[in-house]
């Protein structure tokens, strides 16, 4: 038998994060049970489509406490039966895209956004990664995963610095290969002077 503290929490609306009540939800009126839903959106084959609505809605909602039936029902708003005159709805909270954090244009700014301090390293593993999904225990650094996500998200900028990171080693390795090759002539040289010097 639930206590009366129990009954009275379970009836509370849906709160915010600043703590203040919001709206009560009401279902809404002439919506299939949810056994029914879910037959019908499988042999639409729209089940999987309907599953990440409802997490996506379960993650973009701002209230604690938001009920399962809240976040099934606005989701099945979103897949009316393909047989009916019904227009799909999508909830308010998901037309506005989440704000999103602009690009790095730099090398610097992508070790700065991902806290890497091997750059080359993180993004040498990104790269060889890029088929597969993120996943932190398969990551050998916390900035490799950030920059294996970023790749993800992000995936012609990421090559696009790829190629760009890859450039800047192929300069230092001819920079190097000259400096070598200019000390070897300089070396020869003054051997040559030595043997002249001392034959």
């Amino acid at each position: 038998m639930k206590t009366e503290k129990q009954q009275t929490e379970q009836g509370k609306p849906a709160t915010p994060s600043d703590g203040k009540p919001s709206e009560p939800w009401v279902k809404p009126e002439g919506v299939e049970m949810k056994a029914v839903a879910c037959r019908r959106l499988q042999k639409e084959g729209r089940y999987e489509d309907f599953l990440r609505a409802k997490r996506e809605y379960h993650a973009a909602h701002p209230y604690r406490g938001v009920t399962k039936d809240q976040i099934f029902y606005e989701a099945l708003l979103m897949f009316p039966p393909l047989d009916s005159d019904i227009e799909p709805v999508v909830p308010e909270i998901l037309k506005t895209p989440p704000p999103q954090e602009p690009e790095p244009e730099t090398l610097d700014e992508l070790a700065e956004n991902t806290g890497s301090s091997d750059i080359e390293e993180d993004i040498e593993c990104a790269y060889d990664n890029m088929g597969r999904k993120p996943k932190p225990s398969e990551a050998p650094s916390q900035s490799a995963y950030a920059m294996w996500e970023f790749s993800q998200e992000a995936r012609v900028k990421f090559i696009e610095f790829a190629i760009a990171l890859n450039k800047q080693k192929q300069a230092r390795k001819a920079e190097h290969k000259a400096m070598s090759d200019d000390q070897r002539r300089q070396f020869a040289v003054l051997t040559a002077l030595d043997n002249e010097l001392t034959g």
